[in-house]
């Protein structure tokens, strides 16, 4: 520990040389965006906001009444405004600064119209851990660190992945506690966090010559987790108030920011939606696939919806490219491996119109091949390989062949497929490939067995399970009641759904 202390006395005797740098906030420490509105030009407005946010209280108290139009994420928020169902969109300042790197055609309202600092959370009884985070706070502000998180995770549109940051150890452990929800701050990429806040931490850590470990929960419980012990220090976009100060410690701001709101620049054009909302497509025309259940979902979800029906995603894509549609509703894999032939061309919003789970197939004789199945599906999650794949079939251009074994063993696993299914299981270059075919023999090798592949309908391969003509099947299988009656189902491999698509960079 006097290692760290030394880190301390070095950096406050440095304090007398240099001028305290403030957080970065839009208007206080960056430049201020052209402002075309006040707080005041919106009460009375309809403006986008979570169910039971504090922003209604605080937008009245400081200005007045507003019309609120309930939204589920701060995306939607924007996505209300952008589409011109809501005239401005409530947010925390860090959160808009970030959303607004994918929209050309809002601004954020300076000043805000309430004023927060942010700080992280430390325990009552280990002042000396606070007052070293400010030591560290403060070395980040005068080095050009800080000024790099911020551009990195708040200024730019595609957020970066998480540094290398190497950490000894040497003096113990940190336990750090966060959300891994907050867009930009704390949310999984992937399987890890990654954020902000999560730099911040790690690179503390590293100030402090310990390492890291991290605990998610949720936002209320976070503060609990640093008092009672449970976590050393807290950070998730956490605002300092004197009722939080009589449960924990908070050190100094390391982050100015407030309540905004977002407006869309007068005149703008309205962007591409980022994410379903159905009232947006009212009244326009979708494009769907024939003979599947596309067009009836689209006329479902989407009110005075005018159908048009085409032979194949391709085709669709090339009327939504000449204008002749303005969005698709297809399945999610359908889509994704058009993007991954055609520059990712097509935006996939979200949420998806219903999900899926699809699953492989397993006869309800053979639980114990079930198990080893699943057991399979689970190792190769924590591993790596399944996300892999997923990238491989799903978005690389040029993937990796399909694994095959180089072994040979006594016995055999018979499965079975379409070939029509892309991505999953298709032809290319006359030679059965994809997620599937490259699953199955991943599999095969995993339970020392060759595997034999047998092309079938798809509407043959479950009963070929059922009746033991296969050991197990895979062809992107939906996951149902009726299904399960007669075969056995593995543990989900894949989750997808109906989505609607439109072009990436239209408006």
């Amino acid at each position: 520990m006097k290692n760290k202390y030394y880190k301390l006395l070095s950096v406050m005797l440095a304090l007398s040389f240099l001028l305290i740098l403030n957080g970065c906030a839009g208007n206080r420490n960056g430049d201020t965006p052209e402002q075309y509105y006040k707080n005041e030009d919106f009460i009375g407005k309809s403006m986008s906001v979570l169910h039971g946010s504090a922003f209604i209280e605080l937008f009245s108290e400081n200005f007045g009444g507003f019309i609120p139009v309930y939204a589920d994420s701060n995306l939607e928020k924007l996505e209300l405004v952008n589409c011109g169902l809501a005239d401005a969109g409530m947010l925390d300042e860090p959160i808009a600064r970030k959303l607004l790197t994918r929209y050309d055609n809002m601004t954020i309202v300076y000043p805000g119209f309430a004023d927060d600092n942010y700080g992280f959370a430390f325990s009552k009884n280990n002042s000396a851990l606070c007052e070293l985070f400010n030591a560290f706070l403060t070395e980040i502000k005068s080095n050009g660190v800080y000024e790099d998180l911020i551009e990195r995770w708040f200024d730019t549109e595609i957020s970066p992945p998480m540094p290398d940051i190497p950490l000894t150890g040497a003096e113990g452990k940190l336990i750090f506690a966060t959300t891994g929800v907050s867009e930009a701050v704390s949310y999984m990429d992937g399987r890890k966090l990654a954020g902000f806040d999560i730099e911040i931490a790690v690179r503390f850590a590293q100030y402090a010559d310990m390492s890291i470990e991290f605990i998610t929960m949720d936002f209320g419980e976070l503060l609990p987790a640093v008092a009672n012990g449970s976590a050393d220090f807290a950070g998730n976009l956490l605002t300092i108030t004197e009722a939080r100060k009589e449960i924990v410690s908070f050190s100094d701001p390391y982050y100015e920011g407030g309540s905004v709101l977002v407006a869309k620049i007068p005149d703008a054009p309205q962007n591409a939606p980022k994410i379903f909302i159905p009232d947006y497509f009212t009244g326009k025309k979708i494009a769907a696939v024939s003979e599947t259940i596309f067009g009836e979902l689209a006329e479902e979800y989407i009110q005075n919806a005018e159908i048009v029906y085409f032979s194949h995603t391709n085709d669709a894509a090339e009327a939504l490219k000449n204008g002749l549609v303005d969005a698709i509703v297809s399945d999610d894999i359908s889509l994704k491996f058009y993007n991954k032939h055609n520059q990712q061309e097509l935006l996939i919003l979200e949420p998806y119109m219903i999900t899926n789970d699809y699953a492989a197939a397993v006869s309800k004789e053979n639980t114990a091949l079930l198990n080893n199945l699943n057991d399979f599906i689970k190792l190769i999650e924590s591993e790596g390989t399944y996300y892999d794949m997923l990238s491989n079939w799903l978005e690389s251009a040029s993937p990796v062949p399909a694994f095959e074994s180089s072994k040979t063993f006594e016995t055999t696993l018979k499965f079975g497929t379409s070939g029509v299914s892309d991505g999953f299981s298709y032809y290319e270059n006359g030679k059965i490939t994809g997620f599937d075919i490259d699953f199955a023999a991943r599999f095969a090798e995993y339970m020392n067995m060759n595997l034999e592949i047998v092309i079938m309908e798809f509407h043959e391969l479950l009963p070929a399970v059922a009746e033991g003509e296969l050991d197990f099947a895979a062809n992107l299988f939906t996951v149902t009641e009726e299904r399960e009656a007669i075969i056995n189902f593995s543990t989900p491999y894949y989750s997808g759904g109906a989505a609607v698509a439109v072009l990436e960079k239209s408006s």
